[in-house]
């Protein structure tokens, strides 16, 4: 005897949370966004609420610790979409989101490049490559900016900057646990002034400081954009509050090397790390961790790989470069750890060595050929991360 009771609760009871928006958005908002996604099609209720920014918004409050899901290697001197990019999924099981969306809409003949990400978004900028007779690559100019989302395949065209943005480079600035609205920090370098778009009122300001700097890189922490430079027992850093450019002293100790020795820096588990290693082609390196307060760098631990000389048969120590190349930090399985992703030339592998357990995984076991060229420590390629995310641009 069939129990009619239960049968005709179900339907009941889906309805009412369908219904039921309070409900519904405590339900989706645990979803993954590419999840979510795939759910706008299930009725134009649940598109309506998916799409809402308040939504994006409390989504990414709800997982403002998302782990990374993959990086992006992106060469900053090819005008070739096919070399530009590539991409590597740490999930080992789903390939990344392209970014040909770009190419179509945002209506430039010009290459796209990857120059800073942050927090699920990714800024771009379209490049015009000046050669030379020979073919060689004598000097790119930035002509535009775009923000965009690669989980949402959504972008932004971002208006010109109050000055000339030829010989710039920015940095994004995102943090949807504190804000749903992000900045760009422009950097020119050798100049005494940056500019700064605000999401929030969609314009640019200029900002000026005592004296002309060169900058490189950048990593967003703490509410700021930080640079190694070679002035040593300083820490620079632009903060977003204040709007000023703040030089510190701190502690000599320990002491951080020369920038052709540091083979990594950046943001992770709520730290500001770096990687440093004073041999060329050594298999040790020691971890370094900011102090919130700025007093200066603290050890983390030391790290030696020379374990996986065994465990990855045919790892070559060569003597004229970097037998691996640190790629990123993420986080680790426990929550309280992390993970370094590293990718090997020889054998050609990508792993994820956890820090804290000294285990590791492999998370591709043959990359091609042609990948090389985007893990060369001295190259013009750098990693870009790509976190899923519903944020709006």
């Amino acid at each position: 005897m069939t129990n009619t009771t239960t049968s005709k609760s179900i339907p009941r009871s889906s309805s009412a949370i369908a219904n039921n928006v309070d409900l519904l958005t405590e339900i989706l908002i645990r979803v993954s966004p590419k999840s979510l996604l795939r759910f706008k099609s299930v009725s134009k209720n649940w598109l309506n609420l998916i799409s809402n920014s308040n939504f994006a918004l409390n989504h990414a409050l709800r997982n403002r610790n998302s782990s990374i899901s993959g990086l992006y290697f992106t060469s900053l001197d090819s005008c070739s979409a096919k070399e530009q990019m590539k991409s590597v999924s740490l999930q080992g099981h789903q390939n990344l989101p392209t970014l040909a969306f770009l190419d179509h809409g945002a209506g430039s003949e010009f290459p796209i490049r990857i120059q800073s990400s942050c927090n699920g978004l990714l800024l771009c900028d379209c490049v015009q490559i000046v050669w030379d007779c020979n073919r060689t690559v004598v000097d790119r100019i930035t002509m535009s900016y775009i923000i965009c989302n690669p989980t949402t395949q959504k972008y932004k065209l971002l208006p010109q900057p109050c000055g000339c943005v030829s010989g710039s480079y920015g940095c994004l600035a995102f943090d949807p646990s504190k804000s749903s609205h992000y900045k760009v920090l422009l950097v020119f370098n050798s100049t005494n002034k940056f500019e700064i778009y605000s999401s929030e009122s969609s314009s640019w300001k200029q900002i000026d400081f005592s004296k002309a700097e060169s900058f490189s890189g950048g990593v967003y922490w703490n509410g700021a954009i930080h640079w190694l430079t070679e002035e040593e027992n300083v820490h620079t850093r632009f903060d977003f509050d204040t709007e000023k450019l703040i030089e510190i002293p701190i502690a000599p100790k320990p002491k951080i090397l020369s920038l052709d020795k540091i083979r990594y820096c950046e943001g992770c588990c709520g730290r500001l790390l770096l990687i440093q290693t004073p041999l060329f082609c050594s298999m040790e390196f020691e971890i370094l961790e900011m102090d919130r307060d700025y007093r200066g760098w603290i050890l983390n631990c030391n790290v030696n790989l020379a374990s996986l000389i065994n465990e990855l048969p045919g790892i070559v120590q060569r003597t004229d470069c970097y037998a691996f190349h640190v790629a990123s930090v993420v986080k680790g399985e426990n929550g309280d750890d992390f993970e370094l992703v590293l990718v090997f030339q020889e054998p050609r592998k990508v792993i994820c060595y956890n820090v804290k357990c000294k285990t590791m995984k492999v998370v591709i076991d043959s990359v091609t050929a042609d990948f090389d060229k985007f893990i060369c420590d001295h190259g013009p390629y750098r990693p870009f991360r790509f976190i899923e995310s519903l944020s709006p641009v």
